[in-house]
Formats: structure tokens, C-alpha cells, sequence
């Protein structure tokens, strides 16, 4: 198979170079702990007959003097998760059209901790049990991922053109493309600032040399939850952040539904490099 030529240091050609002289550190050292920043509160909207997810639900924070702290939309599958400030005893109101509005008794909301609750709503104001708090535990280094993404693309918005682009799993499921080579050759119109460097890549926060980047081009878009691209030195975030203001390409692999077992990065690269070898042998047998 023949390859186009491309662009010494654009993101294909980065994917496609084997960084012989980089020696893959572990990826439990390249992964520095950090703290979790804010207190969070997760969970679900159900319609309290169906037991159904309910979207486009609005979730309201607020405080024990009405005080408004902020407010979030649930989406398709019901879900929401809002991330606070301070620590301390807050409510959440819930809001959607057909449903009556629903108030949920006080949550205490301790230093770092993740508040899993569950809102019901029915379609009549009856007196019921509004919230049930699942479980009480701390952000794990996925989830707190996973925030500050959705907190990225609520900052900067989704725009494909400027100096940080970010596209949500919706943009990619629009796309007529297959994988994430694809993706960068035909829609993606990014450019690093660095012409002397490459741009540092990353696969849910953990950075990649070498025959890593070589199997990542072959990855499906459908197993990416977003694509974040900057042409400077990278979001505001010191671990993704570039000195050298080559560029930074952060990669987001989708939340697993709930019970399901995740995959190593290993795993994960190694179905994309079969994937690349089933669409091959499928292009052979149609010619």
C-alpha cells in the first residue's frame, strides 16, 4: 500500500513516525498524581413510573439560602455531573417541560468527594422520595479527565477553526470517516505552530511515543468521545501543557456503559491495528 506524502511534523506524519530514540517510559510514572480540585455531584434523571432515563433535564445547584450556583442540562441517557466550588450543604432543583418541578432534600457535600445520587421525576406534583444518594466516594483520574474535557468544551465552545479546536462525539458521528487518520486527512483543519517540533499527543491523558502513535492513526472514530487540538502550548492544564509551544493533541476515549470492563491502552491500540487489518482484507477481496 502506497502512503501520500505528508507534512514532516503534522499530526499523521507524528502518528506515523516510530521515535526509535524515545524510550517508552511507564505510563504509571509519565501519570503524575494530582488532587482532586473541586467537589463533584453525579448522577442520573429517571421518570419515577418508567424508571426511564430522562433527558434534557436542567439540574439547578443551588445553596441553603436560594442562592444559585450553577446549572447543567442531562443528557440523552440521563445523565449529568456538576462539579462545585467549596464544599458545604447544597440542593438541586429539576426542571423539564411535561414533568413537574422537583427539589431534592439538602446534600452535605464533603471536601473532595463525589456525590452519586439518582433524580426521579413524574409528570404529576405528587409527594415522593426525589433523590436517592447512591454512593459517596472520591474522583478518580477517568472521571476528573472526563470533567475537565466537558468543562474545556463548555469553556471554549466547539470551534474548528483558532488556535484550540475541540469536536464532540457528536461532530465525529457526523463525519464520513472511518478512522482517526481519516479524520485528520479530511476534516481536520489543524496546523501545529512548532515547525521544528512535534505536536505531544495524548490517549485519556496519557502521553505517546513511538509504535504507539503508529497503531493510534488506525483508531475507529466511534471509540472517541472528543478531539481536542491546540496550536500553542496546549490547554490551561499543567499536565498537558507544551513549553515548547509545538502543539498538543488530547484524545478521549467514550465512558463505558455502566458494568462494563475498561481496556488498557495496550488493548485498546492493539484492536485498532486489527481493525486497520480487517478493512484491509475487505478492500482486497472487493478488488
Amino acid at each position: 500500500m502506497c502512503r501520500s506524502s505528508l507534512p514532516l511534523h503534522s499530526p499523521l506524519a507524528v502518528f506515523g513516525k516510530l521515535q526509535a530514540s524515545i524510550v517508552a517510559l511507564p505510563f504509571a510514572i509519565l501519570l503524575l498524581a494530582a488532587p482532586a480540585t473541586s467537589q463533584i455531584v453525579a448522577g442520573r434523571v429517571v421518570d419515577a413510573s418508567s424508571n426511564e432515563p430522562v433527558g434534557g433535564v436542567t439540574i439547578t445547584l443551588v445553596d441553603t439560602l436560594a442562592a444559585t450556583h450553577r446549572a447543567v442540562v442531562s443528557n440523552a441517557a440521563g445523565d449529568f455531573i456538576i462539579a462545585i466550588t467549596a464544599p458545604g450543604t447544597y440542593l438541586l432543583r429539576a426542571s423539564r417541560l411535561g414533568y413537574a418541578t422537583t427539589q431534592t432534600p439538602a446534600i452535605e457535600i464533603g471536601d473532595g468527594e463525589v456525590v452519586e445520587v439518582e433524580v426521579r421525576l413524574d409528570v404529576e406534583a405528587i409527594e415522593l422520595e426525589p433523590l436517592t444518594v447512591v454512593v459517596r466516594r472520591r474522583e478518580t483520574r477517568r472521571e476528573r479527565d472526563l470533567r475537565e474535557y466537558y468543562e474545556r468544551v463548555e469553556h471554549y465552545g466547539e470551534p474548528h477553526l483558532g488556535s484550540a479546536q475541540i469536536y464532540t462525539r457528536e461532530s465525529l458521528e457526523e463525519w464520513d470517516a472511518f478512522s482517526l487518520e481519516d479524520a485528520f486527512r479530511f476534516y481536520l483543519r489543524w496546523r501545529p505552530n512548532g515547525w521544528s517540533c512535534d505536536p505531544k499527543v495524548f490517549l485519556d491523558g496519557q502521553q505517546l511515543y513511538g509504535p504507539f502513535l503508529e497503531d493510534l492513526k488506525f483508531m475507529s472514530l466511534s471509540n472517541l468521545e472528543g478531539i481536542e487540538l491546540y496550536a500553542g502550548g496546549g490547554p490551561v492544564q499543567g499536565r498537558f501543557w507544551d513549553p515548547d509551544g509545538c502543539g498538543v493533541v488530547l484524545l478521549w476515549t467514550r465512558p463505558l456503559p455502566e458494568g462494563g470492563s475498561r481496556l488498557g491502552l495496550t488493548e485498546l491500540l492493539a484492536l485498532a491495528g486489527a481493525a486497520a487489518l480487517l478493512t484491509l482484507q475487505a478492500a482486497l477481496l472487493v478488488f
